[in-house]
């Protein structure tokens, strides 16, 4: 029992003993306002307020107040109500917790998730169980109230703001700052509250945080990605004209931010406690509403010059009445104990581990694939791509209702159904848009194989799929596609393009008429050739794949002498066909001289196209622009961009030029055409591209699942927006049937007309 002011507070024995101390320190100090008694203390080494984390001893006396609680999910003040459904909202704290927790094993925690899943429905009722299977998670309600207005009050010398939303002027007889943390809503502005006794910034400490520059990819090869240990400086904005001592009322339960604010400024000696102590892993936390209920997980590490944060702070005054102690206190008072030292911290006692690297591959989630496993599996995409996903602003969040059909749809497939599952992947990753947004299945029990291929190119001519060209017996260049395997073509595509993602509807029926040209056992085509005559095709599976371009033609590099046009040079940058520039950008001499030059960028390339744009640049130039999804810990967000210079090559063609583009014009494609389609000697001729570029970032998903997405937000070398819009030639070129019949390749043929007129 110690008596202040007045006023009888009961203390667990190992408190009394503290309080005594403090309060004999400011008695003999003469720093307690008059007529306050006090009991002297009996052993003033009874200070060490230190409780490990480990211990689940109860305090002396469960009457006060205090919090000596070992479990700090306790002392965690519930933050903002979720906004989005159940499984949405879950599903990105799953994914940041196994992003960003301290140890990141990633796969553990799919495990466990599946493991839930297995006993438990996808509801709320999950959280707690959830919760309760990390040691760095706690579950916990949530706040609906509006934040209230910034309070403030005068005691005496002492201005009391309780914290909120707005501004305050500090009055001038004001001498000592008391921020009241009790009962704190999770969104009033803590920080703009203490530093109103900041003149200057004030440095109070660093958080090391695992920082993604983009989602490393999670296959075991190359990734543009990667993750690191970032420490990040804190500090507070001054907001006042003087500086003021701070003395923080602490209650039993805090926000992650006024945590770290009290926390911060406590070790610092910048100001004091009041109250309770603070747990440093509320303060090392971040919160996430899920309906009216949150998780809150650990993400960080909290450091000072002198190390790391002891798992506790001590109040320097413990009461479970700090109104009664206020009213004791003068500003000497204060003083007193911000230049009083804390007790040093042993290594021995922190018990909380360290952040460590994330490993963005340590081996294959488990092949199974029962209904636990497939609904973890969407929830870990959907996740992932809520984070990282960089063009929403852009495309919409139509995958927002996708995750939820997808969880409907999972729950009707029959356990271990691959190819099902597929489906349910390829409908859900149509929603982002996105030529990159593949599904894929790592397993080895995947044995949706088809048996060969039609060996055939397809078009889109006019909504019509017209075979532009073909190795294949029975089809014909010319044919146009009517019906495969009795279901006419026009539901074939709607059914097959609802399972593609793509940025424009070009691209979509480019990825769907892939999967046209599979075949398993046999395909039978109802075909009509340029004259109008139908036949039925049944087409046997080829492996032939190579004898047809999957873009623009097969036509090989060199002077256009067979097109009555020996003047102009006509490079194809089909990796099919030019894999490697070198030999052409080595002998460019040979070429630089051309009347004109035809740049096929129909396909997919190999070469460097940043060494050959530098051949059709006369000045330094750029690549596009790249932005960095970036996320330092868990609550900073920013797109960092990074651009490439590139000087020009030592001889540089300057004559006109056409560079020609298709729907297949994708992503590498697409870059080098954005290097040079602004040049005043170039024209663009041909569909426009795919709408599609930026680095492409590989995620596992349990059941040895994955998926693909484009990880960077890529614009234009001028900063316009490129997703969904593309590479628009000046001249858009629609073939037609007979076209390909007659084995020509209109728009090449337009190509040499552009450049041989006047």
């Amino acid at each position: 029992m110690v008596v202040l002011g007045g006023l009888t507070i009961n203390l667990p024995n190992r408190y009394e003993i503290a309080m005594k101390h403090t309060l004999y320190i400011l008695l003999i100090s003469g720093l307690l306002a008059c007529g306050t008694t006090t009991t002297a203390p009996d052993d003033t080494t009874g200070s060490d307020q230190t409780v490990s984390e480990d211990s689940s001893s109860p305090p002396d006396d469960q009457g006060s107040g205090l919090p000596p609680t070992a479990n700090w999910c306790e002392t965690i003040q519930s933050g903002p109500a979720g906004t989005r459904p159940f499984p949405q909202d879950f599903a990105r704290a799953h994914v940041g917790q196994r992003l960003f927790a301290p140890k990141a094993d990633w796969l553990t925690a799919d495990e466990k998730l599946i493991s839930l899943l297995h006993d438990n429905e996808l509801d709320p009722d999950l959280l707690p169980l959830y919760a309760a299977q990390f040691d760095h998670i706690c579950a916990t309600s949530t706040i609906t109230a509006p934040v209230p207005e910034t309070l403030l009050t005068m005691l005496d010398t002492f201005a009391v703001i309780t914290p909120g939303t707005g501004t305050v002027d500090i009055p001038d007889e004001a001498l000592v700052l008391v921020v009241d943390l009790r009962d704190l809503h999770p969104e009033a502005d803590v920080a703009k509250a203490a530093a109103h006794a900041m003149s200057s910034h004030y440095l109070f400490g660093q958080r090391r945080v695992r920082r993604f520059l983009g989602f490393p990819s999670q296959d075991d090869g190359w990734t543009h990605y990667e993750s690191s240990l970032e420490d990040v400086p804190l500090s507070l904005p001054p907001a006042g004209n003087r500086e003021m001592p701070i003395l923080f009322l602490v209650g039993p339960q805090l926000t992650p931010e006024a945590a770290t604010i009290a926390g911060g400024l406590r070790l610092s000696q910048r100001a004091a406690l009041l109250g309770h102590d603070i747990h440093t892993k509320v303060a090392e936390s971040t919160f996430l509403g899920i309906g009216d209920q949150g998780l809150v997980w650990r993400n960080s590490e909290l450091w000072l010059d002198a190390g790391v944060w002891p798992d506790r702070i001590p109040a320097d005054i413990p009461t479970s009445e700090p109104e009664a102690v206020l009213g004791t206190l003068n500003p000497d008072a204060i003083e007193s104990l911000l230049e009083s030292d804390l007790k040093p911290v042993n290594p021995s006692e922190i018990t909380r581990p360290s952040i460590e690297s994330y490993t963005r591959y340590p081996g294959d989630p488990a092949p199974n694939l029962d209904h636990a496993t497939m609904q973890a599996a969407l929830l870990v995409a959907y996740g992932t791509l809520d984070w990282f996903y960089p063009y929403f602003d852009i495309v919409g969040r139509d995958i927002d209702g996708a995750l939820l059909d997808g969880l409907d749809e999972v729950s009707a497939l029959p356990i271990g159904d691959r190819k099902g599952m597929k489906h349910v992947m390829g409908r859900f990753m149509h929603h982002i848009h996105d030529g990159h947004g593949f599904y894929t299945d790592h397993s080895e029990d995947m044995d949706d194989w088809p048996d060969g291929y039609l060996i055939v190119q397809i078009q889109n001519v006019n909504g019509e799929a017209v075979i532009r060209s073909s190795a294949h017996d029975g089809l014909n260049a010319g044919d146009t596609i009517l019906a495969v395997d009795g279901v006419t073509i026009e539901d074939w595509y709607a059914e097959a393009m609802t399972r593609y993602s793509a940025s424009s509807d070009g691209y979509r029926f480019v990825l769907a008429s892939d999967e046209l040209k599979e075949v398993y056992g046999t395909k039978t085509l109802s075909v009509r050739d340029p004259d109008g005559v139908e036949r039925d095709v049944t087409a046997q599976p080829s492996w032939d794949i190579y004898d047809v371009a999957w873009g623009g033609s097969l036509r090989q590099s060199g002077w256009l002498t067979d097109l009555d046009a020996p003047g102009i040079y006509y490079v194809n940058m089909s990796g099919e066909v030019t894999p490697d520039i070198t030999d052409l950008m080595e002998g460019f001499s040979d070429v630089v001289d051309a009347s004109g030059f035809v740049l096929d960028m129909r396909d997919y390339p190999y070469l460097d196209i940043y060494g050959f744009a530098g051949h059709f640049n006369p000045d330094p130039f750029t690549a596009p622009i790249f932005g960095h999804p970036t996320w330092t810990g868990p609550e900073t967000f920013a797109i960092e961009d990074e651009i490439w210079d590139f000087p020009p090559a030592n001889q540089v063609y300057t004559g006109p030029i056409v560079l020609l583009v298709s729907n297949k014009s994708v992503s590498a494609a697409e870059c080098f055409g954005q290097m040079i389609m602004g040049l005043s000697n170039v024209t663009v001729i041909g569909q426009t591209s795919a709408c599609t570029n930026g680095t492409i970032t590989n995620v596992l998903l349990p059941g040895n699942l994955g998926i693909t997405f484009t990880g960077m937000r890529l614009r234009n070398l001028d900063g316009t927006e490129f997703h969904g819009i593309g590479i628009i030639p000046d001249e858009t070129v629609v073939p037609d049937a007979t076209d390909f019949a007659a084995g020509t390749d209109p728009e090449l043929m337009r190509a040499l007309e552009v450049l041989l007129s006047p």
